[in-house]
Formats: structure tokens, sequence, C-alpha cells
């Protein structure tokens, strides 16, 4: 009797716990860690440093002093923001206490919180939350703001005009930034749209938003990445833009020849530092598919630096065309070497000539000696220079020992210019 009581307690017990289970990830879910294995790469990306927001770092959890402290600050923008508007606590209190339900299913683990700790929490947090957004819009701000939050506002500017289509690719190669240059890629900041991830390739030029790294820029890099892996991985534009930015930079160089062309701000100081950090930002990171502007970018650098003619041109442009003064010279130069061959050519010219006049005495002198009527040859002098004209016939009736075929010379004309002098005892 008591075994079956047991048992039935049991299964009691069990449906219990079957009736309260939920999937741990619903499509109502918008909150989450970080996950385990991106965090490991650097858990203080992922650690608030002077407010934290919601219970996942709430001080109850967390025994950081200073953030423990900044819920006094929290409280100062709660009280105003209470002030600035007409609804009353209590009525807060009664909305807040409506969502319970639909906050905790928001996160993706379970809170360990009363109801009651929940509806304080929230009221702070958005109390708080409202306020600092009123302050910056309005430019607001007391002296404590400006020391505490206000280099903590920042702003991501993003371009909502257009719908970035998807392909189920993964990203293709992309050279770096210095086999670009080498290839003959040009860089340029685009000055044209607000939009960070708007790059651009056209001709051989590559266009690509400012970006100026700060010591916040990784922690800001690496929680959106985050956030797309959970939440958005079919619109991971941030993942995208992290993934070309981790191939174009790859060494210290990289980063030297962006900061040269004003598309990176370095504020680290040190470029090994810069490129060490967006070499991170993309490791442990699910990428399945890619921007579809993205994937044609990469397409079109892939076959720019593939011709063999462009990196060709890039580096007579690099070795001999890279400053005025090194263009000047190397314009003289092949002047030199173009008349240095047609001097050449000349000299050769002339050597030919004078063999020719070498031998037309003695042809001459046979032409003598066969009293052919049908040949003649004719001596023409005209101001100052002997232009020799030879007509011959087919057959001179000068016949090789052998007695076989005589020897034909087709008819020609040399005009002989400077060496007329060669013949002024010829006739």
């Amino acid at each position: 009797m008591n075994m079956n009581q047991d048992n039935d307690n049991m299964v009691n017990h069990i449906n219990t716990i079957l009736n309260n289970a939920e999937p741990p990830i619903t499509t109502e879910c918008s909150i989450y860690k970080v996950p385990f294995v991106i965090r490991t790469l650097n858990d203080n990306a992922y650690t608030p440093k002077l407010i934290s927001i919601g219970p996942f770092h709430h001080h109850r959890n967390n025994h950081h002093h200073r953030l423990h402290n900044m819920e006094r600050h929290k409280l100062i923008y709660f009280k105003a923001f209470l002030q600035r508007n007409n609804t009353t606590l209590h009525t807060f209190i009664q909305y807040i206490q409506s969502i319970i339900p639909d906050f905790n299913r928001s996160y993706s683990e379970t809170l360990d919180f009363t109801n009651q700790e929940l509806v304080q929490l929230i009221l702070i947090d958005s109390g708080f939350i409202i306020e600092l957004f009123w302050r910056a819009y309005y430019d607001d701000w007391s002296q404590d703001d400006a020391t505490v939050l206000k280099p903590w506002i920042f702003h991501l500017q993003r371009s909502l005009k257009r719908q970035l289509r998807r392909i189920n690719e993964p990203m293709k190669h992309l050279p770096s930034v210095t086999e670009l240059l080498d290839a003959g890629v040009r860089f340029k900041v685009n000055t044209e749209s607000e939009c960070l991830l708007d790059l651009k390739f056209s001709g051989r030029v590559l266009e690509i938003p400012q970006l100026k790294v700060e010591d916040w820029t990784e922690i800001l890099f690496r929680n959106m990445v985050a956030l797309e892996q959970c939440h958005y991985p079919y619109e991971s534009y941030i993942t995208d833009y992290v993934a070309v930015l981790d191939f174009l930079i790859n060494t210290g160089k990289d980063v030297d020849i962006l900061v040269r062309k004003k598309i990176l701000v370095n504020w680290l100081g040190d470029s090994d530092s810069v490129a060490n950090l967006f070499n991170s930002l993309w490791k442990n990171v699910t990428h399945s598919n890619f921007s579809s502007d993205y994937s044609s970018l990469c397409e079109g650098l892939n076959d720019f630096c593939s011709d063999p003619w462009h990196k060709l041109k890039a580096t007579l442009r690099r070795d001999y065309c890279n400053s005025p003064w090194q263009t000047a010279a190397s314009i003289a130069g092949i002047a030199i070497l173009v008349l240095t061959l047609l001097q050449s050519l000349t000299a050769t010219w002339h050597r030919t000539l004078l063999h020719e006049a070498a031998i037309l005495p003695s042809i001459w002198r046979e032409e003598e000696k066969s009293q052919d009527p049908r040949k003649k040859k004719e001596r023409i002098c005209c101001g100052g220079n002997t232009r020799l004209t030879v007509h011959c016939v087919s057959d001179l009736g000068l016949e090789r020992q052998s007695g076989t075929r005589p020897m034909v010379i087709e008819p020609f004309a040399l005009d002989l210019g400077p060496v007329r002098n060669s013949f002024a005892n010829v006739y």
C-alpha cells in the first residue's frame, strides 16, 4: 500500500514537472546570454563596466562594487523620469505586473527573481533608460552626467532605405589590403553614405566608410555579433561586415594603409592591436549565409586580383611612377632607350648601304663587257646627292661557271645620301 502511494506521488511530481516544462528558447525570446564559445574569447567584452541593465547582471547577482554603486545613479534618473510625466507610480506598477509572464518568456534562461523583485527592477531600469535618452536627445546633461554617462552614449548609423538580399552561401575568400594594393586596387573613404556597412567596388576603387577604432569598439562589435548569432542569424549584417574586415586586415601593415587612406582612425595607437582586434571578432562564429552585396564585392575584387595585367600595371606604377620626380626620371629613361635603339638601327642601315656600294662597280664593269643592248644604266646627279638607278634585264649574259641558269638581278634604286662621295670615281 505504501509502495503504491509512493509511486502515485512520484507520478504526480513528474507530471507537475512536465506541465511546467517549456522550451528554453521560444519565438518570443529576444534576450540571451552570450554563448560560452564566444564569451571565452574575451569575457570582459560582455561584462558591464559602468551600469547593468536587466536581471542578468543585476547587482544582487554581481558583487562588483562599481556596478552596485551606480544603482543610486539609476534611482536619481528614475525619480527625474517620474517628475517629467503625469502618470502615477501606482499605474506603472500595475502595468508592469500585467506583463511579467511575457517578460519572463523574453529571456533565454529562467530568472531567479520573485515577481516583486522583477517589478522593481523593470520599473527602475526602464525609467532610467527613458530619462537617459531624453537627456541625450535634448543635450540636457548635468555635471555628474558628463563624467559618468555621457561618454558611453553611442549611435551606430544604419541605413534602412533598402532591404539587403542574402544568399545561403558562406563568405568567399578575400585578399588582404596589402594584396589588393599590390594588384592595383585603390582605397577611398566613402563619404556619400551614412551607413557604416556601405562598401562599394567600382573600376579599381574600393570605397569604405570611415571607422573610428576606440577602446569601446571591440565591446560594441562583440555584443552586436553575439546578438545576431542568437536572434538574427538570417539578418547578420554586422557579422558580414566584421567578416569582411577580418579578411581585409591581417597585419599592422594593412591597418597602416587604411589609416593613410583615412578609412580607419586609430585611437588605440598600436597598429598590431587593431589588426588583432578584427582578427578575433569573427572567431567561433557560425556564418552560413551572407549578404549578396558583399558576395558581389568579394567576387569583383577576386576577379580583379586574378588578372596579371592589373598586377603588372600596379607594379610599374608603384616602382616607376610613385612620385612626380620618379615619373619624370622614368620618362627620360624611356626616351634615352628609344633614341639609343634608333641610333643602332640607323648605324646598321648605313653599314648595309656601304656594303651595297662596294659591289656596284664590279657589276657595272661586267655589264660593259657583255655589250648587251637590252641593258641600260643611268647616273643622275641632282642637288649634291648621288642617286644611282640601275635597270637590269633578267638575263645579263653572266652565266655561272657551271653553265646553268644566268644570274638574275631585279630592278632597284639606291638613294645613297651621305655616302655619295664614295662614288666620285665611278664613271
